[in-house]
């Protein structure tokens, strides 16, 4: 019974404090292709879902902003495999991605945080393979 109600203090006390963490996140929504999250005190591992993806490219943008603690980025199929991998991100993370997809695969952003406090945006943006031209000799 003693163990019970420690443990229920420490876990109130922890939720209290922040030690928990919170991330609150927008999108995407409808068609809309961008994800905008705020947190703090954030450890562990957040999952999102790119929308439907019918290209074979596909354009990513990722921007984070750290007060303190880390993340890192990683894109990845509906297998698991990665196809990027940020580093630690520390402070600021602003990459631009051209990423080769499959079409009508699923792909998922994943964050990974380490008592994280910030905000991140991601973007994305369905690439149309050009049009070859054809030459007249």
């Amino acid at each position: 019974m003693r163990l019970v109600f420690i443990l229920t203090t420490w876990f109130l006390g922890c939720i209290a404090s922040g030690a928990l963490g919170s991330l609150t996140t927008e999108g995407p929504r409808n068609d809309k292709q961008e994800i905008t999250s705020k947190f703090s005190n954030f450890s562990g591992n957040k999952s999102h879902s790119l929308a439907s993806i019918h290209t074979e490219r596909v354009c990513v943008v990722i921007d984070a902003k750290l007060t303190r603690g880390e993340l890192v980025f990683e894109i990845v199929d509906s297998k698991g495999k990665a196809l990027w991998k940020s580093g630690v991100v520390d402070r600021r993370c602003a990459a631009i991605l051209v990423l080769p997809v499959i079409s009508n695969e699923q792909y998922r952003l994943q964050i990974k945080g380490s008592n994280a406090q910030g905000t991140y945006q991601c973007y994305w943006m369905e690439q149309q393979p050009k049009e070859k031209k054809e030459t007249v000799e």
